[in-house]
């Protein structure tokens, strides 16, 4: 019962959501993944269309859908309601960040993209050409392409942008609440205040 687990012995995969106070879990969404079925003795195929859970390695959701990301970089879209399944036309490479609107991700030439669920639109964000990025509130930190592979932020809001770190680095992550990332130079890991 994992999502992410690249074997055959799975025959269910469930999204469980846990309340951090009292601990109780309460399962939000479960599927039946097993490859076939035995009748008498005899096994047999089953085409299922929830195989594609088996080979998730990321999930995210908002009120109206599920978004399973597979091994390949595709991202399937669950109708929570009717359980309908789109697999979304998002090419994304390295990173992926969901603000439970938009889906932000950096395409294969580096630049960020956002994905609007409700407009079912791909918008590209031209000027931010990075090698890895970390969505923090309204705010894309990344490692800039265009000046020497320093951390940037831009602000989805205001769509600008402003240097947040002299240093190069190699990627940018959030860390217990706070931005790191490891620099280019010392391969250590640098916090942005």
């Amino acid at each position: 019962n994992r999502i992410g687990v690249y074997n055959s012995d799975v025959d269910t995969v469930s999204v469980v959501r846990l309340d951090k106070e009292s601990s109780q879990e309460e399962i939000i969404f479960e599927k039946d993944v097993s490859p076939g079925n035995n009748v008498l003795g005899i096994d047999y195929a089953v085409n299922n269309r929830w195989n594609f859970l088996i080979l998730c390695k990321d999930f995210f959701l908002n009120k109206r859908f599920f978004f399973f990301v597979d091994s390949d970089n595709r991202i399937r879209q669950v109708n929570r309601k009717t359980e309908e399944i789109t697999l979304l036309d998002v090419r994304w490479e390295d990173n992926i960040a969901f603000d439970g609107e938009k889906i932000y991700f950096q395409d294969d030439a580096g630049v960020l993209c956002s994905y609007c669920v409700s407009e079912e639109m791909v918008e590209r964000h031209e000027s931010v050409i990075m090698r890895s990025f970390y969505l923090q509130g309204k705010c894309v930190y990344y490692v800039n392409c265009l000046d020497q592979d320093k951390v940037y932020c831009y602000d989805l809001r205001r769509e600008k942008e402003e240097k947040a770190s002299d240093c190069p680095a190699i990627y940018v992550t959030g860390q217990n609440g706070d931005l790191v990332y490891i620099g280019k130079r010392d391969g250590k890991e640098h916090t942005i205040n």
